[in-house]
Protein backbone atom coordinates (compact mmCIF):
# COMPACT_ATOMS: atom_id res chain seq x y z
CA UNK A 1 0.00 0.00 0.00
CA UNK A 2 0.93 3.26 -0.37
CA UNK A 3 1.48 6.34 2.03
CA UNK A 4 -1.88 7.38 3.38
CA UNK A 5 -3.18 10.78 2.26
CA UNK A 6 -5.50 12.65 4.45
CA UNK A 7 -8.32 14.93 2.74
CA UNK A 8 -9.84 17.87 4.80
CA UNK A 9 -13.95 17.29 4.90
CA UNK A 10 -15.72 19.16 2.54
CA UNK A 11 -17.49 21.12 5.56
CA UNK A 12 -14.75 22.37 7.88
CA UNK A 13 -12.48 22.92 4.32
CA UNK A 14 -15.90 25.44 3.49
CA UNK A 15 -15.65 26.99 7.14
CA UNK A 16 -12.08 27.58 6.72
CA UNK A 17 -11.98 29.66 3.71
CA UNK A 18 -15.58 31.38 4.38
CA UNK A 19 -16.11 31.25 8.37
CA UNK A 20 -17.48 33.88 10.41
CA UNK A 21 -13.97 33.71 12.09
CA UNK A 22 -12.31 34.73 8.69
CA UNK A 23 -11.23 38.29 8.89
CA UNK A 24 -10.66 40.12 5.47
CA UNK A 25 -7.20 39.21 5.09
CA UNK A 26 -6.86 36.68 7.69
CA UNK A 27 -4.73 34.04 7.41
CA UNK A 28 -6.19 30.33 7.48
CA UNK A 29 -4.64 28.69 10.67
CA UNK A 30 -4.00 24.71 10.25
CA UNK A 31 -5.30 23.16 13.19
CA UNK A 32 -2.10 21.12 13.16
CA UNK A 33 -0.08 23.88 14.78
CA UNK A 34 -2.53 25.17 17.12
CA UNK A 35 -0.80 24.87 20.45
CA UNK A 36 -2.65 22.63 23.30
CA UNK A 37 -3.69 24.84 26.04
CA UNK A 38 -1.51 24.92 29.08
CA UNK A 39 -2.96 22.06 31.80
CA UNK A 40 -4.41 24.30 35.12
CA UNK A 41 -2.83 21.63 37.24
CA UNK A 42 0.91 20.44 37.08
CA UNK A 43 2.00 16.36 38.94
CA UNK A 44 5.50 16.93 40.25
CA UNK A 45 7.47 16.15 36.98
CA UNK A 46 5.68 19.05 34.83
CA UNK A 47 5.88 21.37 37.87
CA UNK A 48 9.75 20.44 37.58
CA UNK A 49 9.83 20.73 33.86
CA UNK A 50 8.37 24.13 33.89
CA UNK A 51 10.93 25.05 36.36
CA UNK A 52 13.87 23.38 34.52
CA UNK A 53 14.58 20.99 37.09
CA UNK A 54 14.59 17.12 37.80
CA UNK A 55 11.33 15.97 40.04
CA UNK A 56 14.01 14.80 42.62
CA UNK A 57 15.37 18.48 42.99
CA UNK A 58 11.34 19.27 43.17
CA UNK A 59 10.98 17.45 46.02
CA UNK A 60 13.99 18.53 47.51
CA UNK A 61 12.79 21.90 47.13
CA UNK A 62 9.25 21.43 48.44
CA UNK A 63 10.78 19.48 51.44
CA UNK A 64 12.90 22.46 52.20
CA UNK A 65 9.71 24.91 51.96
CA UNK A 66 11.41 26.73 48.84
CA UNK A 67 8.22 26.23 46.22
CA UNK A 68 4.38 26.99 46.41
CA UNK A 69 2.39 24.81 48.71
CA UNK A 70 0.27 22.35 46.31
CA UNK A 71 -3.38 23.10 45.95
CA UNK A 72 -4.36 19.68 45.31
CA UNK A 73 -3.23 16.41 47.60
CA UNK A 74 -5.56 13.51 47.48
CA UNK A 75 -3.81 10.29 48.95
CA UNK A 76 -0.19 10.20 47.00
CA UNK A 77 -1.92 12.95 44.23
CA UNK A 78 -0.13 15.88 44.31
CA UNK A 79 -0.94 18.96 41.72
CA UNK A 80 0.43 22.44 42.12
CA UNK A 81 -1.07 25.12 39.85
CA UNK A 82 0.00 26.03 36.60
CA UNK A 83 -0.90 29.75 36.95
CA UNK A 84 0.77 29.93 40.40
CA UNK A 85 4.03 28.54 39.08
CA UNK A 86 4.34 30.57 36.58
CA UNK A 87 3.58 33.54 38.57
CA UNK A 88 6.10 32.33 41.41
CA UNK A 89 8.64 32.01 38.67
CA UNK A 90 7.99 35.63 37.75
CA UNK A 91 8.64 36.95 40.96
CA UNK A 92 12.11 35.46 41.20
CA UNK A 93 10.88 32.09 43.23
CA UNK A 94 11.01 33.21 46.33
CA UNK A 95 10.57 30.81 49.40
CA UNK A 96 7.44 29.55 50.29
CA UNK A 97 6.61 31.84 53.55
CA UNK A 98 7.69 35.01 51.26
CA UNK A 99 5.48 33.50 48.47
CA UNK A 100 2.52 33.58 50.45
CA UNK A 101 3.24 37.07 51.75
CA UNK A 102 3.61 38.23 48.58
CA UNK A 103 0.65 36.77 47.28
CA UNK A 104 -1.03 38.97 50.34
CA UNK A 105 -1.97 35.37 52.48
CA UNK A 106 -0.59 34.11 55.58
CA UNK A 107 2.94 32.46 55.70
Amino acid sequence: MGAASYSMPIQYAAHLQSGPAKAKGAAVTDPATIAAPAPLLLDAAGAAALCSVSRATWFSMQAAGQIPAAVLRRGRVVRWSYAEIVAWIAAGCPARDRWQVMKGGRP
